[in-house]
């Protein structure tokens, strides 16, 4: 990212019991945060907006980030830093979101969870996918309690 983009801060949505607690988003209960060790998250979206938010979340429940703008650039990051547990995409990334999750996971040769991080007209192009579920769909802007809520069930 651009060092001007890695210096701003992105507002996130947080649920209210956040909001009189914890700072970052980053607490799963008082007392008890979330913690992604050892994870590897792929996040395959254009808009760097989605992308810094989304990045700092995980980064501050410890997983590894990887970015790609599109289908080219993630097969490129996961032949240079190998498979990847959780893929987060943007269904209009592609025209072909099946297609491109599905090039993903055959590159990926291991299992992986599938997140969406979809505006709310298009967060349904996901469901028809293979392994898609509705409650693997995310609106943007993503607030951290959903998907905090979401990745709890991957730990």
């Amino acid at each position: 990212l651009p060092a001007q983009l890695e210096e701003s801060s992105v507002p996130t949505e947080q649920s209210p019991e956040e909001q009189d607690g914890a700072q970052d988003g980053a607490q799963d209960s008082p007392g008890k945060p979330l913690d992604l060790q050892g994870c590897r998250v792929l996040v395959m979206d254009s808009d760097v907006k989605t992308q810094l938010q989304v990045s700092q979340l995980l980064k501050s429940w410890h997983a590894e980030v990887l970015l790609a703008d599109d289908l080219e650039e993630a097969i490129e990051t996961l032949d240079d830093s190998g498979p990847v547990d959780i893929l987060m995409i943007d269904p209009m990334l592609s025209g072909e979101a099946c297609v491109t999750i599905k090039g993903i996971k055959a590159h990926n040769k291991s299992p992986i969870m599938l997140i969406g991080i979809a505006s709310a007209e298009h967060g349904q192009d996901l469901t028809a996918c293979e392994g898609f579920e509705s409650d693997n769909i995310i609106e943007k802007p993503v607030a951290p309690y959903l998907l905090r809520d979401l990745l709890r069930t991957y730990r």
